[in-house]
């Protein structure tokens, strides 16, 4: 079963859409000196605008992350007799899957190039990969909770 059938189940996707704006918000509220108060910043502003907006966003992206994550799931299931945890798998390819979802991010940024949103966007986008790799754990942790079972890939529940 591939990942976006699975996240097709609304409540089984709600709870994971929750999960994953909760590690954007743990991940901005963690930022350190200039940068993290730039990002702070940024993303306090955005809230503002619209408050709703970083799951809006994630809602928006996670049909095509799903698309980006699924080979990588995939390899994962078929080479699970190697004992890996799915955090080690995916922090081992985590350069690969940050240029995926950035690239995905690029591409849906640039419908808002007129908003205040894509001013914000473009201004954090270069340290945008070094964030988005230091998430993977985090991101590792929601696919296993909701979707790894000992036979692979799979709805696991939606609490």
């Amino acid at each position: 079963m591939n990942l976006k059938k699975i996240l097709s189940n609304q409540q089984l996707r709600d709870a994971f859409l929750t999960d994953c704006v909760l590690i954007i918000e743990c991940r901005v509220q963690s930022q350190k000196g200039l940068n993290g108060l730039a990002i702070k910043n940024a993303y306090k502003v955005m809230t503002r605008m619209t408050p709703n907006a970083t799951r809006q966003a994630t809602q928006l992206l996670i049909d095509d992350f799903a698309d980006q994550l699924e080979p990588f799931l995939k390899k994962f299931t078929a080479n699970k007799s190697k004992d890996k945890q799915l955090a080690a798998f995916l922090e081992s390819n985590s350069d690969v899957i940050a240029d995926s979802f950035l690239q995905v991010a690029d591409k849906k940024a640039h419908r808002f190039k007129a908003s205040a949103v894509f001013t914000l966007y473009k201004a954090l986008r270069p340290h945008a990969k070094k964030h988005v790799k230091e998430s993977i754990p985090e991101l590792a942790h929601v696919l296993h909770k909701y979707l790894v079972t000992p036979t692979g890939i799979e709805p696991v529940s939606a609490t």
